[in-house]
């Protein structure tokens, strides 16, 4: 559980678990790794990025893509090449507090670059926060806690031991909401 500090919980919620998939290498990475399953199978919603390099008729994901819609699994595609599908993550995610989690290389992190530069008009702001100064995390959120903007909090490639201080961090923020 991430229940860790009360008054930080208080505050904060995680609403929803988004796994990022590369759409034209999914199928060969489930097949690869346990850990992609996992990721998919604990997940809220399933963006699959990158559609723009699919062939035009979709290709193996496409019955891929079925089997979780028949699951009931929310999916949206993308693709930030021509920011195509930003609009649908952002109505599936707004109000809601959300993690994305995913293999390396399938674009987090320029989906996260494509949403700031589409809807920073309309108040959206990112936070860039190293590992190291995770153990900051309830002074932020409180900090931003009252603001009318909404906020991206984007810690790039984490990977943590269980024992490390920037884990309980998260943990405590992850059990309430910014």
């Amino acid at each position: 559980t991430f229940f860790v500090d009360d008054g930080v919980r208080a505050r904060t919620r995680l609403d929803a678990v988004v796994c990022v998939a590369d759409a034209l290498n999914l199928p060969a990475t489930l097949e690869e790794s346990p850990e992609a399953e996992n990721q998919i199978a604990f997940a809220d919603v399933i963006v699959l990025n990158k559609t723009d390099l699919l062939p035009e008729d979709g290709g193996e994901l496409m019955t891929l893509l079925g089997h979780y819609q028949a699951l009931g699994y929310p999916v949206v595609t993308t693709t930030t090449a021509e920011t195509h599908g930003l609009d649908a993550l952002r109505a599936r995610l707004a109000g809601r507090t959300s993690v994305f989690v995913g293999q390396s290389g399938v674009g987090k992190s320029s989906l996260i670059k494509a949403l700031l530069n589409k809807f920073a008009p309309r108040g959206l702001r990112v936070i860039e926060v190293e590992k190291h100064d995770l153990t900051d995390l309830p002074e932020i959120v409180e900090q931003i806690a009252s603001r009318p903007e909404r906020f991206i909090l984007y810690c790039d490639d984490l990977s943590f031991e269980a024992d490390e201080p920037g884990y309980k961090a998260l943990k405590v923020v992850l059990d309430g909401s910014v």
